[in-house]
């Protein structure tokens, strides 16, 4: 499952949005993300049935696959969508891996639900 497009705003955040059903047969596509060099909430839309569970969590990883982040309180905005908020201070350009994952109820191991390769790079000028 992969993401796509690039979203700017000149508000105190930046948007994403990714659709894992859409953009599934693109291997190897990540989604362009620029962010700014100052402190701002990243924000990914995650377009993605949400009615089977009433929490997620959701995970970044870096190109090495060293974890950067991570919520275990990920709640669906609606039936269709979950909103993920990450600080761009944990960002920096390069490869990044956003994970949205369910919990195991007998605790072993996360389910992986959707994968969306990011690209991240610094933004070089106000949208």
């Amino acid at each position: 499952m992969r993401g796509i497009g690039t979203f700017h705003s000149s508000y105190a955040y930046t948007c994403a949005a990714l659709f894992p059903a859409l953009n599934s047969c693109r291997v190897g596509t990540s989604t362009t993300v620029e962010i700014p060099r100052a402190p701002q909430w990243i924000v990914f839309t995650i377009e993605i049935d949400t009615t089977q569970f009433p929490v997620y969590s959701a995970t970044l990883v870096d190109a090495s696959g060293k974890l950067i982040w991570r919520s275990d309180r990920t709640r669906p905005m609606s039936s269709d969508a979950i909103g993920v908020s990450i600080p761009s201070s944990l960002l920096e350009p390069g490869e990044f891996t956003l994970n949205l994952v369910r919990p195991d109820p007998r605790g072993s191991s996360d389910v992986r639900l959707a994968v969306f390769p990011l690209h991240v790079e610094y933004r070089l000028h106000a949208p």
